[in-house]
């Protein structure tokens, strides 16, 4: 696992936890988890979805499921949630992780669709849509639509 860690005393707190928690240290149910996601501010648990992007690249399967089951469980809660404001960041940083190359691609598409249902723009635009085209090819339809989705919302 290829880590490039931070110098914010925060952010180095969330890689941590992040590390602990893929590694079956600490459960998302765990106390400290919970509390870390419903107590953070959003650019931190922006920056835990930005660090599973990053950090992300040549995981086991094991770290790469969990890893999975973080991601679902925070979209969940944001989808139950009533006041969507408070994760547009995290929903944002989704972006690292699709560009990441780490989860399997059936799986980054739907995450993604999901992603841009409730948002329109999205971390690192560039590099979605290139692995966007280099998509394409399995799944033309799914891929079209998203790209059309990320251009018709973008505004520049």
């Amino acid at each position: 696992m290829e880590i490039e860690m931070g110098n914010n005393p925060n952010e180095r707190l969330v890689e941590h936890l992040l590390l602990y928690y893929a590694w079956d240290d600490i459960e998302l149910d765990s106390e400290l988890m919970t509390t870390f996601w419903s107590n953070s501010a959003p650019e931190l648990r922006s920056y835990a979805i930005r660090f599973i992007g990053k950090a992300g690249k040549g995981v086991s399967a094991n770290l790469t499921d969990r890893l999975k089951q973080l991601w679902e469980t925070r979209l969940n809660v944001i989808f139950k949630a009533e006041d969507k404001d408070p994760f547009i960041e995290e929903l944002k940083a989704f972006g690292w992780i699709f560009v990441s190359k780490t989860f399997d691609d059936e799986w980054v598409l739907n995450q993604l669709e999901k992603v841009l249902q409730l948002i329109s723009v999205i971390d690192d635009d560039h590099g979605v849509v290139k692995r966007l085209a280099l998509l394409s090819g399995k799944n033309p339809r799914k891929v079209v639509k998203l790209i059309e989705r990320l251009v018709l919302s973008d505004r520049k």
